[in-house]
C-alpha cells in the first residue's frame, strides 16, 4: 500500500518538474518576445510583465514543492548528525510531523484567503484574468508540499519502526 503511495508521490513530483520546465520555457519566450517587440518594433506587449510574474511565481512555488520532495531544501542538521541513529530517526519523525502540521495550517490559511469574496472579485487590469489564479498557485503548491511532507513522514516512521524492530 505504501509503495503505491510512494509511486504517486514520485509521479506528482514528475508532473511538478514538467510544469516548471514548461513555465520556464514560456517565461523565457515571453520575455524574449517582449524585449524584441519593445526595443526593435517599439510595440511592447502591455500584459507581458504581469504574465511573466505569474509564470515566475508558479516556478518558484512549485519549485519549493519539488525541492521538498527531493529533500533538497536548506536545513540545519549539525545537531541531527551528532545524534545516534535511533534518536535521530525519532527526531526526524517529530520534525516531519511538525512540518505536516505547519503546512496543513498554511494550506488552511491560504485557502481561506483565496476563497475570500474580496479576493475572488479582484481582476487584473492588464489581462482581465481574476487575481485569485495568481494566489491559487500558492495554495496548490502548499497542498503539494503538504502531500510530499506526509509521504516523508510515512518514510521516516517506516525507518523508525525498522530501527526499533532490530
Amino acid at each position: 500500500m505504501l509503495s503505491l503511495f510512494y509511486k504517486l508521490d514520485n509521479a506528482v513530483a514528475s508532473l511538478e518538474k514538467l510544469l516548471m520546465v514548461i513555465m520556464c520555457g514560456a517565461l523565457a519566450l515571453l520575455l524574449i518576445a517582449q524585449a524584441t517587440l519593445r526595443y526593435v518594433f517599439s510595440a511592447p506587449l502591455f500584459w507581458a510583465e504581469e504574465v511573466a510574474l505569474f509564470l515566475l511565481l508558479g516556478v518558484t512555488f512549485f519549485g519549493m514543492s519539488y525541492l521538498l520532495h527531493e529533500n533538497k531544501l536548506i536545513n540545519i542538521d549539525f545537531v541531527l548528525v551528532a545524534l545516534k541513529a535511533p534518536l535521530r530517526a525519532l527526531v526526524e519523525c517529530v520534525n516531519a510531523l511538525l512540518g505536516v502540521a505547519l503546512l496543513g495550517f498554511l494550506c488552511w490559511l491560504s485557502y481561506a484567503w483565496v476563497a475570500a469574496p474580496e479576493v475572488r472579485m479582484e481582476m487584473s487590469a492588464t489581462t482581465g484574468l481574476p487575481r485569485w489564479l495568481n494566489y491559487g498557485f500558492l495554495l496548490a503548491a502548499l497542498c503539494l508540499m503538504l502531500f510530499h511532507q506526509v509521504v516523508a513522514l510515512f518514510k521516516r516512521v517506516e525507518l523508525l519502526l525498522a530501527g526499533a524492530a532490530k
